[in-house]
């Protein structure tokens, strides 16, 4: 690819790393903007919606932020889908955001996928101004839409 100028990776983190990114080269060295995606502020919420990695999360997400203050990376933006399990979290996850010197932490509502149960659906979508949270989630989120590293967008079901 000789008109290559840079790829943008979107990666949920776990093995975004030091020794990965050296597997892959030289591909790797057209990485200049990275994306990954956390869901979550807290071991305990990240368990529930990601897993039982969250200390691997964390070390990644602090290692690219520290490739991104030298140089390495030109953009590293978080990634964040909202939904009833972990939008409480939302708050911290702005903070963690600029603790590993992210440039944007984007965050997204749940988009309704085909191997969803309609009923699961309408549960998590804390978007949906009929959620029983929904006002509590629209409190959290008057509390950082004024960020600058804050991007908010509802995505309707």
């Amino acid at each position: 690819f000789p008109r290559l100028l840079f790829i943008h990776l979107f990666s949920n983190g776990l093995l975004f790393d030091a020794s990965h990114l050296k597997q892959l080269r030289p591909g790797s060295d057209y990485v200049k903007k990275v994306t990954l995606s956390t869901d979550a502020a807290s071991k305990d919420t990240y368990a529930k919606v990601r897993g039982d990695q969250w200390d691997l999360l964390i070390k990644n997400l602090r290692w690219t932020g520290k490739q991104r203050q030298a140089g390495r990376f030109e953009t590293f933006i978080h990634n964040f889908v909202f939904r009833a399990a972990n939008f409480r979290d939302i708050p911290q996850a702005v903070a963690l955001a600029h603790e590993t010197h992210a440039d944007l932490i984007y965050f997204t509502g749940l988009k309704y996928l085909k191997h969803m149960k309609l009923k699961n659906y309408q549960d998590e979508n804390i978007g949906d101004p009929l959620h029983p949270d929904h006002s509590e989630f629209m409190q959290l989120y008057s509390q950082i839409k004024d960020d600058p590293i804050v991007r908010f967008r509802l995505r309707a079901g």
